[in-house]
């Protein structure tokens, strides 16, 4: 994953997060996924949705760092985050 350059107005709390993670964006949220650091998919979800939060629940995730890919109504933003 290339992670973005430009400034993103996503945030992602807690990180790092135990057992959820919110985002909250300026843009209403089409899609997340979850990816380990080589790449494999863990989690997907098609929200589709006006709200520009949402909560995802990470229990099943193993201790470690991931890669979230948030896709927002008009861009894509990847961040890393910690399980705990």
């Amino acid at each position: 994953f290339n992670l973005p350059k430009e400034e993103s107005h996503l945030n992602l709390y807690p990180n790092p997060a135990i057992d959820r993670m919110s985002i909250n964006s300026l843009e209403p949220l089409a899609q997340i996924s979850i990816y380990d650091l080589q790449g494999k998919p863990l989690y997907f979800k098609s929200v589709f949705t006006p709200n520009v939060g949402w909560e995802v629940n990470i229990v099943s995730l193993k201790l470690g760092s991931y890669l979230i890919k948030v896709t927002e109504s008009r861009k894509i933003t990847s961040k890393r985050f910690i399980k705990n």
